[in-house]
């Protein structure tokens, strides 16, 4: 290494990136690097390397890419479009389309990194497809069946199930994100006020990008913050309301027992969410709640779900306001069918000026 390489920070790894016949080994510890230097979070930097491995690791397994060998053996000139097809329709079999396209974003970011210093190798990733996520219909229970799951969810059938069912029970009341409710602590609570205050230093966002939000209580919980600020401990570092980081497997066994479809933690914000809106909230203010930053528009598209239960209020209610519907232009009761069963033909009022 040379005194400008030196000054500049150059290492080795960079000089065999930056060649022209850089491997894919050469590439990932650039990118590698590039994300342990960047200012996103711990969690996402660890995911983030977590499914390159993965990718990495199950290159081999795709039946039409063994001939190919590994792929930090291989340059980027040495793969073709044809082989990330291969691999895109395989692996969006075995892990789904998040996975899928998150591997798809990082291999662009390798190609980036080997263009950097030649312009003319070709990005075969540019003509791979992303994957279509299947958006499966969520059915939002009603709530009576939501009182059922907070009684479920409460019968101590193991050790940690009241703290398991104090992050449930919390995030329906809120509509948090699961990480989120699991950093906040008595200070964020002001019961005086009828309001949760959270800090920016817990919300999700890129540092320097965070916001603080303000939460209304909802009237008649208010019993259960103050237990979890009754009881959660004095030191500032560690009195955190929630003792549990997650609930996945009682919220599993309470739906199944309830009889209702299975709701993750962040299906409880899509839950409080539409509650919300069928509560009178508008859309821009349940945004704001949830901490959105569209003004919204997030919201509308997929954060609300129309219940049942909340339809057929809705349809009643259209009853009573459209008071000016004619009686003779109501449709018969009855099929106008005669005793040989052919149809009788329907004769429409006619109307003169």
């Amino acid at each position: 290494m040379d005194k400008l390489d030196k000054t500049l920070g150059v290492t080795q790894v960079d000089r065999a990136a930056t060649s022209s016949n850089a491997t894919f080994a050469e590439l990932v510890e650039v990118f590698k690097r590039d994300i342990d230097l960047s200012e996103r979070e711990h969690s996402t930097k660890t995911k983030i390397i977590y499914q390159l491995n993965g990718f990495i690791k199950h290159w081999t397994k795709v039946p039409e890419l063994r001939a190919k060998g590994p792929f930090l053996e291989l340059t980027p000139k040495e793969v073709t479009l044809l082989d990330f097809r291969y691999w895109r329709r395989w692996f969006s079999q075995e892990f789904g389309a998040d996975y899928t396209n998150n591997c798809l974003r990082h291999l662009r970011a390798l190609y980036g990194i080997a263009r950097k210093t030649n312009p003319f190798i070709d990005d075969a990733t540019m003509g791979v497809e992303w994957t279509k996520q299947e958006q499966k219909e969520l059915i939002l229970p009603s709530k009576d069946k939501c009182r059922e799951l907070l009684d479920e969810v409460r019968k101590p059938l193991c050790g940690w199930s009241a703290d398991a069912a104090d992050l449930i029970e919390g995030i329906i009341y809120l509509g948090v994100r699961r990480k989120e409710a699991r950093l906040m602590t008595a200070a964020h609570v002001r019961l005086d006020r009828g309001l949760i205050c959270l800090s920016a230093g817990i919300t999700k966002g890129r540092k320097g990008a965070r916001k603080a939000r303000i939460i209304p209580i909802i009237p008649g919980t208010e019993k259960f913050w103050e237990r979890l600020v009754s009881n959660a401990p004095n030191e500032p570092r560690s009195g955190f309301l929630f003792k549990v980081s997650e609930a996945t497997e009682t919220q599993a066994r309470a739906c199944e027992k309830v009889g209702i479809q299975r709701l993750t933690h962040h299906k409880l914000r899509h839950f409080w969410a539409t509650l919300a809106l069928e509560s009178g909230a508008s859309p821009k203010m349940v945004a704001e709640w949830l901490g959105h930053q569209d003004g919204g528009v997030l919201v509308m598209k997929r954060n609300t779900h129309v219940r049942t239960e909340y339809s057929r209020e809705a349809a009643q209610r259209l009853g009573i306001t459209f008071t000016f519907i004619r009686p003779e232009a109501l449709l018969p009761s009855v099929d106008p069918l005669r005793e040989d069963g052919t149809l009788v033909p329907l004769v429409l009022p006619r109307y003169t000026k």
